[in-house]
């Protein structure tokens, strides 16, 4: 990993969920936990960043989002 790489950014989780909005981040998990499965990570990692930004209000993305980074040994 390299050094200094700052962590993702942090959405405003004080916005409404609209469906479509739902949707989008429901895909982007869905593509972010395929690329993360065979292992381009830097793909996941930034598919479950646009999910988190779609849906800041979900602990699940952030999880999983986490999850990828710490596989990446990111902060």
């Amino acid at each position: 990993p390299a050094e200094g790489e700052p962590a993702p950014e942090l959405p405003d989780a004080s916005a409404e969920l609209s469906e479509d909005a739902a949707q989008l981040a429901a895909d982007a998990k869905s593509q972010a936990l395929e690329a993360q499965a065979a292992g381009r990570l830097a793909d996941a990692l930034e598919l479950f960043t646009r999910a988190v930004r779609t849906h800041p209000r979900s602990a699940l993305l952030y999880a999983s989002r986490a999850a990828c980074l710490l596989q990446m040994r990111r902060p």
